[in-house]
């Protein structure tokens, strides 16, 4: 379940969300504050089961 989504507004507000949250999500963002990496929020805690 390694399900992830990313947003753009028309304002350029930005999200970066996944299903099951975990440390190392990241998504690369460039703009006039230049390049990084900002992390992924996780909509559900812990792990998917199965």
């Amino acid at each position: 379940f390694d399900v992830r989504f990313f947003v753009l507004d028309r304002r350029g507000r930005y999200a970066g969300v996944a299903l099951y949250g975990a440390a190392e999500s990241r998504f690369a963002v460039c703009d006039e504050n230049g390049a990084r990496e900002e992390p992924l929020e996780g909509l559900l805690e812990g792990a998917p089961r199965g």
